[in-house]
């Protein structure tokens, strides 16, 4: 079984026979409440291993550098309550993603998804911040949906990505 690192015995968190991973479990439990507060102040590191969704709840409010780098394919990411995504959280030549749906994220920082393979849709959130070169090297990125409330847009944060048809800029 694929599991996070810092634990044999997460049996809620993982769901082999979906390849799911929600993080962190459900409120109520002890583990629950101990990694509320282990979440953000230590890296997560979660094995190589293909996952069909990963879905960040409520209690996890950044996802630190080079968090997901070791992961081969992470399928859709939803960002829930998640604030602040870090450089290099995502980035890697060697990843796949399906579609992004950003959520409540107000900061998406420099080269956090640089060289992943997206092959889904980007759904940003209202009133995000995308820092220099975010999506640079995307190259399977086909469309991107922007509210108008996105305060800012760096540098090459959608460079070289040559397959990119659609960027949707929604009134919000």
């Amino acid at each position: 079984m694929c599991a996070p690192t810092f634990s044999d015995n997460i049996n809620n968190d993982i769901e082999d026979s979906n390849q799911e991973i929600i993080m962190p479990p459900q409120t109520g439990s002890k583990l629950a409440e101990l990694l509320k507060i282990v979440y953000n102040v230590i890296m997560v590191v979660i094995c190589s291993c293909n996952l069909s969704n990963v879905y960040f709840r409520e209690g996890i409010t950044t996802i630190p550098m080079n968090a997901f780098n070791q992961c081969a394919n992470l399928g859709n990411l939803y960002f829930g309550g998640v604030k602040t995504i870090t450089k290099y959280a995502f980035s890697s030549a060697n990843k796949t993603i399906g579609n992004i749906d950003f959520g409540a994220v107000t900061s998406i920082g420099p080269t956090t998804f640089s060289s992943a393979t997206i092959n889904g849709t980007v759904k940003i959130g209202d009133g995000v911040t995308i820092d220099d070169n975010a999506f640079r090297d995307c190259t399977t990125l086909v469309n991107v949906t922007i509210p108008a409330s996105v305060t800012e847009i760096g540098a090459g944060a959608f460079s070289s990505n040559y397959a990119l048809t659609a960027i949707s800029v929604k009134e919000g």
